[in-house]
């Protein structure tokens, strides 16, 4: 079968045996990622944006209705609009997030998180797992579920800035007092 670039709805209308060339197409063919909304550098994002696509990402690995979803929240665009364009732009456009969403992760990784003790890991620290960035705004608002909303428009470098400064306070303190225990 020969390959066209169709739009997203023409993919879907298609039956499985069909799709099989384009999913074998999307999964292994090389293509250039492309920044199709003008989103920019995920950095310079407010930190609701950068959330929603980090969920999406991570947790739902960011298949075609999630990013239709989001792209449909973040653009001038209708679900209608995003499905009549082409698979393959669609596509590129999901390596770039894909790679934004990345970055953010690296630097998250490195500078927000820290390999829990033994005695964390007793206490039941793996309950907190289920909750992702809500703990993130939990701290940012201040345990004040009412200015959740207002943390998420909220550029993402200040937030990570301000998570970042949270974080080595209590490294800062936990240190402190070991020094001041011995």
């Amino acid at each position: 079968m020969k390959i066209k670039d169709i739009t997203y709805r023409e993919f879907y209308e298609k039956t499985a045996q069909e799709r099989e060339d384009y999913l074998f197409a999307l999964k292994y063919g090389k293509f250039e990622q492309i920044d199709l909304f003008g989103f920019g550098d995920f950095l310079e994002q407010t930190f609701g944006f950068v959330k929603d696509f980090q969920y999406a990402l991570n947790r739902k690995g960011l298949d075609f209705t999630s990013l239709l979803e989001l792209l449909e929240t973040y653009t001038d665009k209708t679900i209608k609009d995003l499905a009549n364009m082409s698979i393959f732009d669609m596509h590129k456009t999901r390596l770039y997030i894909r790679d934004q969403v990345g970055i953010i992760n690296n630097i998250e990784r490195v500078a927000l998180s820290h390999e829990p003790s033994a005695k964390e890991q007793a206490a039941g620290l793996d309950m907190f797992a289920s909750y992702d960035s809500f703990l993130q705004y939990d701290k940012l608002a201040g345990g004040d579920v009412c200015k959740v909303e207002k943390v998420k428009k909220l550029p993402y470098m200040l937030c990570f800035t301000k998570l970042k400064l949270e974080k080595d306070k209590s490294v800062y303190e936990m240190n402190l007092n070991k020094l001041y225990a011995k």
